[in-house]
Order: structure tokens, then C-alpha cells, then sequence
């Protein structure tokens, strides 16, 4: 199917996205729908597998230009660590992060994300459809065996161009056995700008601080099970000053369903953890927004 992706989202119905998904990907989604005002395409939350499309700001750089420049507001002048960044690091672009060997190399390009997120990207060189869904197809079943957590459609404007994108998204112990492997040291580099670019203040976490009386719990956002993972955490917390107790999922009285919580009395301890451990890799996740409980 050959049409402008444009015009494919602004005509196509639900029947029809999910005649072509059936064609390419030999399955079935289940009970999706298509909202038009925000043309979205979901299926169950019962289900993990799902897809979506929808229209929104995209973000297209060049493949010349530095990922820490164009993929983070403000660039390293704004974002960046004190002391600037790692001369590896700032001259990161684009280009390193394509991937190769799928059909239709004319129409299509693939991608590991730039910022080290679990998916991977496809992009169309030209806006065809069937060759953009084709390669997707590929993507899933040469890296994913046929398994993915969601595809996510971007399709909207960056400046005066029509831009789209294909997100892949894959549950991390998956991605980093299978995508990563072969690739880590670019995916450690990228994981690392990611981390250096996104530091928390100190300064700004101090001052949220003021006046806690008690233990102080840090959130650690992840997917965590048994004692290796809990064995984890508070050794890694531990480096930073004393960890009073670790509630993971499963544990007597924590009723959240993923993430776990580590509970430190010292203030500036919490502080210095938060800022250091954040998007750090624990067990299976390929990283973990670490923030003090009940502060945004």
C-alpha cells in the first residue's frame, strides 16, 4: 500500500489499519479501536501487546547534528553535567545509532533510540506505507521473535515538513538481550548521555527537603522481584548513607504493583542518592528514574 502517510492516518478507519497489520504481521490485535480526535489505536490494557497512532509535535534531527544538541532542550549549555560533558559523549550524532540488513533500505530506515529508551525507531525516507509497516514487521520478528511491548505511530509536523516515525517498544530484559548485545558499548554511551543530560538538581532537591521529619523514601521506577533485587538496592543506596528498609512488590503491606521503595533517614544522603542513581541500570531495567517519594 503505497499512499502518503498523511493521507493513510487523516482516511484510514480501524477495519482497515487492522486488515494491513493482519497482512504484514500475520496476527491479529483484539478489540482495538480508532479515536479520532486523537487518533489513537489501543487494545485492552488485559493485553500487552498493543499499538498506537497518533499525531503530535515530532522532533526530526540531522544526522550530522550531536544527539546531546538535538535530542535534549537546551543542549549541554542548558542540560549538561558541571564540567561539561565527556568529549565521547558531546560528539555522539545521529548517524552512529543506525541499524542495517532489513528490506527496502530506499524507503526505510532503522534506528537504536538516542536516547537509550528500550525501542527501536523506523523511518521512512519516503512516506509509503506498506514498505514502513513491512520493516516494522522485521523489526519485530528478527529482534523480538515475534514479541513487543507496543508500536507507537508518531505522525505530525516538524517545522514545515511531514514527519513520521514508527517506535518499536520492547520489555527491557528482551531489548537488552537481544538488541543491545552486539552494540553495548554505543548503547552505554547513549545510556550515559542520557543520564548526564538528565541529572536532578541538588540544589532544588535540598531545598524540597526542608522541614521532613522522619525516614525519607526514594522511588525507585522499575520492575523488581526477590531477594537479588532487593539485595541490590540497598547496597547500591547503602554507598550513599543508611538504608533503613526496601519495599519491592509482593512485600507484606506494599501494595504498589511495580516499583520499590527505599527508606534512608539521612536528608542529604537522599539527596546524593537521588542524584547519582538516577536513570542508573538496575537488574533487568535498562534504567530506572530514582526520585524522592511524594515530590514531583
Amino acid at each position: 500500500m503505497n499512499v502518503p502517510l498523511a493521507n493513510y492516518l487523516a482516511t484510514s478507519t480501524d477495519q482497515q489499519i487492522q486488515s494491513l497489520f493482519e497482512t504484514i504481521f500475520e496476527r491479529k490485535l483484539p478489540g482495538f479501536s480508532l479515536e479520532t480526535t486523537e487518533l489513537n489505536l489501543t487494545e485492552p490494557n488485559t493485553n500487552p501487546t498493543s499499538i498506537r497512532c497518533k499525531r503530535s509535535s515530532c522532533d526530526a534531527s540531522s544526522l550530522k547534528a550531536t544527539i546531546a544538541e538535538c535530542n535534549y532542550s537546551g543542549g549541554e549549555s542548558q542540560r549538561g553535567p558541571e564540567g561539561g560533558l565527556p568529549a565521547e559523549l558531546r560528539e555522539l550524532t545521529a548517524s552512529r545509532c543506525e541499524l542495517f540488513g532489513f528490506s527496502d533500505p530506499e524507503l526505510v530506515r532503522v534506528w537504536m533510540d538516542a536516547q537509550a529508551r528500550p525501542l527501536l525507531v523506523v523511518t521512512p525516507k519516503r512516506h509509503e506505507v506498506g514498505a514502513l509497516w513491512r520493516v516494522v514487521g522485521e523489526v519485530i520478528q528478527g529482534y523480538g521473535w515475534g514479541e513487543f511491548k507496543e508500536v507507537v505511530l508518531n505522525a505530525g509536523r516538524f517545522r514545515n515538513i511531514e514527519h513520521a516515525h514508527v517506535k518499536v517498544w520492547f520489555e527491557d530484559s528482551l531489548f537488552l538481550e537481544r538488541v543491545v548485545d552486539g552494540r553495548r558499548q554505543l548503547f552505554n554511551q547513549l545510556h550515559e548521555l542520557r543520564r548526564l543530560m538528565k541529572l536532578p538538581k541538588a540544589d532544588l532537591l535540598r531545598k524540597s527537603l526542608d522541614g521532613c521529619v522522619g525516614d525519607i523514601g526514594l522511588t525507585v521506577k522499575g520492575c523488581f522481584e526477590g531477594d537479588c533485587d532487593r539485595k541490590e538496592l540497598i547496597e547500591r543506596f547503602s554507598e550513599f548513607g543508611k538504608v533503613v528498609c526496601v519495599y519491592i512488590p509482593g512485600d507484606t503491606n506494599y501494595e504498589r504493583k511495580e516499583d520499590a521503595l527505599v527508606m534512608m533517614e539521612d536528608p542529604e544522603a537522599v539527596v546524593q542518592a537521588a542524584v547519582h542513581l538516577n536513570l542508573r541500570r538496575f537488574g533487568k531495567n535498562v534504567s530506572c528514574k530514582v526520585k524522592i517519594d511524594g515530590i514531583n
